[in-house]
């Protein structure tokens, strides 16, 4: 028993001043720091704990001898009491082994990772350009069973003030776009595919709807067929001036033109509209040519009368001369 006991004391003070040693395939070498030349394999494997600023240095990548590329570590010094400063953080280095950042961070404190930053400010933080390819998409979702917000995009300026967001309405019914801090919508698109703009309810009937003045230099409205060319058709029937002055007495507006009233409730349809009053255009042109036509008959007429009139006058003048026999006979 006496013998096991000095035994054990034996190999416990030996485990004590043990140096690592350099392992390979065939080869052990004492006095070297540890290294593994192939392939090792342990359950955990642990660093000494450091205390300059930049961290403790668990594993590193080198190039050559003294030539950093790649670190692992913690980014703040554990002094085994504030164990939740310490966070996991892989770095790079420059060829001349200046240090170059933090390219991959993770806060211990609250989970937070952060790619190109060492404070990240969320889930996740991305200092730098962001590319999703291969057909991939990008998911937001909601929490719980019941319909949620899922989220929003914000753009912020490098003081965290808010210059524009994209966010959806509760329920998944409208994608909402607000520019300035203040969250409030300046444009939405429903589920139907209509579009306000300043306005939040669109309404079912329109694709767009527009809630202030529209400025623009062209507009083009396609109209439907029934374009009012039919209007100098020979078998169109125009209606007579006197109609249009009875009906006009008894509606106050034209023939198929909507009322003052119609107009305030329900609005207009501008291509609608142009073909209507394009028809009465055609409709005034032709009477005003009707009306010339007639006028020029009447003018004629009038010429002819006082023509005759004329004729008359200088016949009647010429039976009421008495004959030069007549004249001296008087004498």
């Amino acid at each position: 028993m006496k013998i096991a006991l000095h035994i054990l004391v034996l190999c416990l003070c030996t485990a004590g001043t043990a140096s690592a040693q350099y392992i390979n395939n065939d080869t052990a070498q004492q006095n070297a720091t540890f290294n593994i030349n192939g392939i090792g394999r342990a359950r955990v494997f642990r660093a000494m704990q450091t205390t300059i600023a930049s961290g403790n240095v668990h594993f590193a990548i080198e190039q050559a001898p003294r030539l950093l590329r790649w670190g692992i570590g913690t980014s703040n010094v554990e002094d085994g009491t504030d164990l939740i400063g310490s966070d996991f953080t892989i770095y790079a280095y420059r060829n001349d082994a200046n240090y170059l950042g933090q390219y991959f961070f993770i806060k211990r404190a609250n989970g937070y990772v952060g790619i190109g930053t060492g404070v990240p400010e969320g889930r996740l933080h991305v200092n730098g350009h962001t590319y999703i390819s291969g057909g991939s998409n990008l998911y937001m979702k909601g929490s719980g069973t019941l319909p949620t917000d899922p989220g929003d995009l914000i753009f912020l300026a490098n003081d965290n003030t808010e210059y524009a967001r994209i966010y959806t309405q509760v329920g998944g019914g409208q994608l909402r776009f607000s520019v300035g801090s203040a969250p409030t919508s300046s444009m939405v698109i429903t589920s139907a595919g209509a579009v306000g703009i300043g306005t939040i309810t669109p309404g079912t009937s329109n694709k767009l709807s527009v809630e202030g003045t529209i400025g623009a230099r062209k507009v083009r409205v396609t109209a439907g067929p029934g374009w009012p060319d039919f209007v100098f058709h020979p078998g169109y029937k125009l209606p007579s001036l006197q109609e249009l002055d009875t009906y006009i007495k008894a509606n106050q507006h034209l023939p198929e033109i909507p009322t003052a009233a119609e107009v305030e409730k329900e609005g207009q349809d501008l291509g609608d509209m142009n073909k209507k009053l394009l028809q009465k255009v055609e409709e005034l042109t032709l009477l005003l040519i009707n009306e010339s036509k007639r006028n020029d008959h009447l003018q004629q007429e009038v010429d002819l009368i006082k023509q005759q009139m004329a004729g008359s006058k200088t016949g009647s003048a010429f039976m009421a001369m008495p004959a030069a026999s007549e004249q001296k006979d008087d004498k």
